[in-house]
Formats: C-alpha cells, sequence, structure tokens
C-alpha cells in the first residue's frame, strides 16, 4: 500500500516530513530512535525538526502505523509495522537486531484456557548472542 493511501485511510494530512519518516522507517529493517530518524532525515536535506519526529511518531504510533519498542537504551525504538506482529532480538555482543515472529497467540490460549485471561497488551524483551558472535567466541 503506497504511504499516500495509508495516511489517506488514517484521516492524517500527507506531509513531506510524514512521508519521509515512512520511507525511512521502511528502508530500515530494524527499529530506529526519533534521534537516528532526525539524523537520516538530515542526510536527506528535509526541513524537519526533532520535535517533529518526535510528534509523527507518537501519530503514528496513535494510529497503529508503527511499531513502539522499549529499547535497552532506556529509549523508544519505532519501526513500521507489518502484516505480522513481531518482537525485537538484540545480540548483546554486537547490537545485531533482528525481527522474530511473536509467539504471543500460543500463550494468549494457554492463559485464556488455564486462568480465564484475556490478554489485551504485551511486551516482550529479547536478547541473545547472534550466530558471527558466537562463531567469533568458539
Amino acid at each position: 500500500m503506497k504511504y499516500e493511501e495509508l495516511l489517506k485511510e488514517k484521516k492524517m494530512k500527507i506531509t513531506k516530513g510524514r512521508m519521509a519518516i515512512l520511507n525511512i522507517l521502511e528502508e530500515n529493517n530494524k527499529s530506529l530512535t526519533a534521534e537516528e530518524i532526525y539524523s537520516l532525515l538530515g542526510e536527506q536535506d528535509n526541513d524537519v525538526n526533532l520535535s517533529t519526529v518526535y510528534r509523527t511518531l507518537e501519530l503514528f504510533d496513535d494510529k497503529d502505523i508503527v511499531d513502539k519498542l522499549f529499547l535497552p537504551e532506556g529509549c523508544y525504538g519505532y519501526s513500521l509495522k507489518r502484516d505480522d506482529h513481531k518482537h525485537l532480538l538484540k545480540c548483546d555482543m554486537c547490537s545485531k537486531e533482528v525481527l522474530v515472529p511473536c509467539p504471543i497467540k500460543q500463550i494468549q490460549e494457554i492463559i485464556n484456557s488455564e486462568a480465564g485471561f484475556k490478554i489485551t497488551e504485551h511486551s516482550i524483551k529479547l536478547h541473545g548472542i547472534c550466530d558471527e558472535c558466537n562463531k567469533k567466541n568458539k
């Protein structure tokens, strides 16, 4: 879906800054902080300030356009919502980031049947060591 159509569908105004932020998020397969997005915007000579980036990302989160993840660095990372919900897996050694499928559907079924709870929100923080770092340490 083109971003113009997405913004129209979400009843949002199409602006140069919003389009630029969406393009940066599309080009990256990892979550980006507002500061990282702002830095990448600067490389493209866009007239968007950091506070606009923050406001736009919050709006995108409210409109369910991005996934907002709390990162180990103590800030939020943003990535475009894809067809399926994913979580961030980060290597403890090289900080490589990989998005992995969310296992919550299976967990939710167990919790619902055994405890009678319906999960309304969740957060999963995953850490490990990537194959490259594992090979280096052997």
